[in-house]
């Protein structure tokens, strides 16, 4: 038998451990594990003291979680192991894995917090809290690529197609699809996105799952095709992590506050998060002159609307790592006029973002680029939604590139 109590040591969570951990109980001691780092912990201590056995199979428990959390700067901490739970350990040949404190001044030390990078500020907008690093970045340029005018009435054609060169764009968002022809790729012009210089993107047909390009050397042997997309390239003017006060913050909230961060006409805004439930919606047809609707109908029509968008009816994907791509004024009413197409009539930010697997995230500012990079290459996708602003995350990160316009 095996009990799992939730603890508070050295003002860290953490379990503790009671009985035997092992092939009968290891699904038990992993689920609770499982939670404390689904809820944002980074930093967990077990303690072990009323642990009286544990197998090989309780031990890559701990192995397995140690490994994830170390990916993004986390650890457990094994906290006053019995003497005979300590010796398999030592047997195994993992104990130089763990940190172990056998006393309440030993685990103090060791959960003694880092210093905060030299050059993070501290600072608080609309009930969300930011560690901010500040760079010396010129100002990048926004590229268009192709028109949104004839989304509505699905009236896209061949010669809309915009080839983009996979070296040729670092970050993006708008309406692509992958192939090399247009008749073998036609119908699967979708919500997309790119990151980094990789591409993802969502087909327009039923059922599909988000499929994606990864360009992690740079590689200029394949292009992209778009209808429409905005695109941005450039050094950061900022990096951050961010958290709201009082729980998960409302991604419309959270672009606003970015815009404080951060003076410029408009951001290009480059998002990683954890996902507390999303709204997002995609194309169930590809806009293109084959499927347009009869009489000049409008797809976004009451009508139609259900036919052609994926739309939520309640907030999904709890959980998972979302990697976002997008653009933010301060106010659709004062942004610059080029801008204002790419802007929802009602939304000062426009954000696509690919859906990953569930998993933590290293939420240190200065390992941004890193995670960003991990998070792409590592992780599997599973879809890309233009997203709205009731999504709400549990936190996260940002660049910010400052566009001139």
């Amino acid at each position: 038998m095996l009990e799992i109590t939730a603890v508070e040591l050295a003002g860290l969570p953490g379990c503790r451990l009671s009985g035997r951990l092992d092939g009968l109980t290891v699904a038990q001691a992993q689920a609770g594990l499982d939670d404390l780092v689904a809820a944002g912990r980074r930093t967990i201590v077990m303690d072990l003291d009323p642990l009286t056995y544990v197998s090989s199979a309780g031990l890559r428990v701990f192995l397995m979680t140690q490994k994830l959390l170390a990916k993004v700067g986390g650890r457990l901490i094994i906290f006053r192991p019995a003497t005979a739970v300590l010796q398999v350990f030592q047997l195994s040949g993992l104990l130089k894995l763990f940190d172990v404190a056998d006393t309440d001044e030993e685990l103090e030390r060791l959960c003694r917090p880092e210093p905060a990078a030299p050059a993070c500020r501290q600072i608080q907008h609309d009930g969300v809290a930011f560690s901010l690093i500040e760079r010396s970045a010129p100002p990048a340029a926004l590229v268009s690529h192709g028109s949104q005018d004839k989304q509505g009435r699905a009236a896209y054609d061949r010669q809309d197609v915009v080839a983009v060169p996979a070296d040729g764009i670092t970050m993006a968002a708008g309406l692509g699809a992958f192939g090399e022809t247009y008749d073998e790729y036609k119908q699967f012009f979708g919500e997309s996105l790119v990151i980094n210089g990789s591409f993802f993107y969502q087909p327009a047909v039923p059922r599909a799952g988000a499929d994606c390009i990864l360009n992690l050397d740079a590689a200029a042997t394949v292009s992209y095709n778009f209808l429409h997309a905005f695109a941005f390239r450039g050094d950061y003017a900022a990096v951050c992590a961010f958290e709201g006060h009082d729980g998960p913050v409302e991604l419309e909230r959270l672009m606003a506050a970015l815009t404080k961060l951060c003076p410029a006409p408009a951001l290009g805004v480059v998002l990683l998060a954890e996902s507390k439930g999303l709204w997002g919606m995609s194309l169930q047809k590809a806009p293109i002159i084959d499927n347009q609707p009869p009489d000049g109908a409008e797809i976004f029509s009451p009508e139609l609307f259900a036919q052609w968008m994926n739309f939520p009816v309640e907030p999904a994907d709890f959980g998972h790592i979302v990697a976002g791509v997008g653009l933010a004024v301060a106010g659709r009413a004062v942004a610059p006029a080029r801008l204002r197409p790419w802007l929802p009539a009602d939304a000062d930010f426009h954000l696509h973002a690919a859906v990953f697997d569930k998993g933590p995230l290293d939420k240190r500012p200065e390992r941004f680029a890193d995670e960003l990079a991990r998070v792409v290459a590592e992780l599997e996708p599973r879809k890309v939604q233009h997203l709205l602003g009731r999504s709400r995350l549990t936190g996260g990160l940002a660049g910010l590139v400052a566009l001139e316009v």
